[in-house]
């Protein structure tokens, strides 16, 4: 499966056996993964990264109870692409790992326009009031 047809959040509903929930996306830095337990954000977890891609996030001390959904997803920051000089060397395996970046970064986007709430195409947008969905509202 290729990086580009995954998407970078996966939910689970804990059972109140389990400690451990597992993710297909790639990840390069445990740093890059952001868990919450409902909608209360946890940074109390062992994150275990495989070689092929994914992984899985363990909480040791407080599992999730019964019921409570883990939301796992990958949050990239938007800076610091590589440097590319005019007429320097241009190698394969720089060029690749910013394609990968870029690609993660299109995905972290679609991800979250797919969980929006949209107007349709022909919708006269002017004058629409903003509004925002509190935490915890479903």
């Amino acid at each position: 499966m290729t990086a580009s047809s995954l998407t970078p959040r996966v939910q689970h509903i804990a059972t109140g056996v389990e400690q451990s929930f597992g993710f297909l996306f790639p990840v390069s830095t445990p740093a890059e993964l952001h868990v919450w337990i409902d909608d209360a954000v946890r940074t109390d977890f062992t994150a275990t990264l495989t070689p092929a891609g994914g992984g899985s996030v363990a909480f040791a001390a407080n599992p999730p109870a019964p019921g409570q959904r883990v939301t796992i997803a990958r949050i990239l920051g938007l800076g610091g692409g590589a440097q590319f000089s005019e007429g320097g060397v241009l190698r394969a395996e720089a060029l690749n790992a910013e394609f990968e970046r870029l690609t993660r970064l299109i995905q972290q986007v679609d991800e979250k326009a797919a969980r929006a709430v949209r107007l349709s195409p022909e919708a006269d947008f002017k004058g629409v009031p903003a509004f925002t969905i509190a935490p915890g509202a479903r």
